[in-house]
């Protein structure tokens, strides 16, 4: 392990000297509202994996589009320029070695940018939705998985979401994370209301 931790060390040396700053467990494990020891709900975490990475289980989670992302929000939330290697294991890799498949989509769900200046699946939730994490049914997250990749664009383009719902939902029954009947419903309701001008305060 050792051994490992410094080869990907040597190859992320270019990346320091273009002034990148990369993250560890310890700094991951800092950020705000993340806590291990609260997984999100099984309505989120099915969410997730439906519209980000439906194979996330079955590999390493250092090579997740998760863990990239948890870098980047990262370094967005330190202030710091997000290079563009960071989807490179290298970078992932001095924080994502440490951690557990439920601990990085854990880290994932607390701290994903949803939009309004909300971080994580429980303040987007409760502030966009008007709806606690635990009480929050699958087309409320799947509403919310659907923002992932352009959390900006319910105000933008608030029709684009929908298609990004529905395949959140066909994802899902194809990935065997719920039935074909649930799909059906969760196409035919369409995606949860999410509150007018709603926002989330700072570090939220």
């Amino acid at each position: 392990m050792i051994r490992l931790l410094a080869v990907l060390g040597f190859l992320a040396g270019p990346a320091f000297a273009q002034g990148a700053v990369l993250p560890d467990s310890a700094a991951i494990l800092a950020m705000p509202n993340v806590d291990l020891s609260d997984p999100p709900p099984q309505t989120v975490r099915d969410a997730i994996l439906a519209s980000q990475d439906i194979n996330f289980l079955s590999n390493p989670p250092s090579s997740s589009t998760m863990a990239q992302q948890i870098v980047r929000t990262y370094l967005n939330r330190a202030g710091d320029p997000v290079p563009a290697q960071v989807n490179d294991l290298r970078f992932v890799a001095p924080f994502a070695l440490d951690l557990s498949h439920t601990d990085i989509i854990t880290i994932y769900s607390q701290s994903v940018d949803l939009g309004a200046g909300c971080y994580g699946f429980g303040s987007a939730l409760f502030h966009r939705m008007g709806i606690d994490l635990n009480d929050a049914t699958l087309k409320h997250a799947a509403t919310m998985a659907a923002l992932i990749n352009t959390p900006e664009g319910f105000w933008q383009n608030p029709e684009d979401v929908i298609p990004r719902y529905d395949r959140v939902a066909m994802t899902g029954e194809n990935a065997g994370l719920w039935d074909k009947d649930t799909a059906s419903l969760l196409i035919a309701d369409g995606p949860a209301m999410i509150l007018a001008n709603s926002t989330c305060p700072p570090d939220s």
